[in-house]
């Protein structure tokens, strides 16, 4: 409840003083984290903020939940500064931070009562994007997370270089969003996973329809998935 009164609460304070604001929503069929480590494995709700502050600054919040119980999954408060490396904005250094908040699944105690504990994850972002062409871009991105309580959480790091590739065809975008993972985490996690993301989005309303798969490549913690998911992005200003 804290975590979500203090997203609510900076989320209004820095519309005020915000230059644009776009709001993505979903329902997935399962949830898929952007750190592999923490997907949900069942059907989820997502609400991503993205606010930009001025010239180089920009808050990105969001908060996710179970669909199954209406669980808190995983929320974030990002502030990210981001700089354009050259005249032509062909290349994009992005430092983030952020301290979100993640819940895994539940338990029950003896008396029969649902528990769920969350965890805080500070985590530190670095990002270098190349634009290609107008609409393609590839990204490296590297994140350090470690939890404020190592005795049940853990600590580790994640590369990753994607691609996200876009073809226009007339009122709809094809967006095709390839990604290889690199972990290394305090649990024993350690190696390759790849992902790719598909999405067909309807450009004037914003409506969207996509697919993504993640599959462990030299590492047996993570496990595969699959899921479905719609949704809509709208600017508000």
């Amino acid at each position: 409840m804290k975590k979500l009164f203090l997203f609510l609460f900076l989320l209004t304070a820095f519309t005020f003083i915000s230059k644009s604001q776009t709001v993505t929503a979903i329902v997935t069929t399962n949830g898929i984290s952007p750190i592999p480590a923490f997907t949900l494995s069942e059907p989820a709700g997502l609400i991503f903020v993205d606010t930009k502050l001025g010239k180089h600054f920009i808050f990105a919040p969001d908060i996710t939940f179970s669909l199954k119980d209406g669980r808190l999954w995983f929320s974030d408060l990002w502030l990210k500064y981001e700089l354009n490396l050259d005249l032509a904005k062909r290349w994009i250094a992005i430092v983030g931070i952020d301290c979100p908040a993640y819940i895994g699944q539940s338990t029950i105690d003896n008396n029969g009562k649902k528990i769920s504990k969350a965890e805080n994850y500070p985590t530190g972002q670095f990002c270098i994007k190349h634009r290609i062409g107008e609409k393609n871009t590839v990204i490296f991105d590297y994140w350090y997370l470690q939890a404020v309580d190592m005795t049940t959480g853990i600590k580790g790091s994640y590369i990753s270089l994607s691609f996200n590739l876009v073809k226009e065809l007339k009122q709809l975008s094809f967006i095709s969003n390839p990604n290889v993972f690199y972990l290394n985490y305090s649990d024993g996690t350690k190696g390759f996973v790849g992902s790719i993301n598909a999405i067909l989005c309807h450009n004037k309303s914003g409506f969207f329809i996509s697919t993504q798969g993640m599959t462990p490549i030299t590492t047996d913690k993570i496990k595969a998935a699959w899921n479905i998911s719609l949704g809509i992005t709208k600017k508000l200003f």
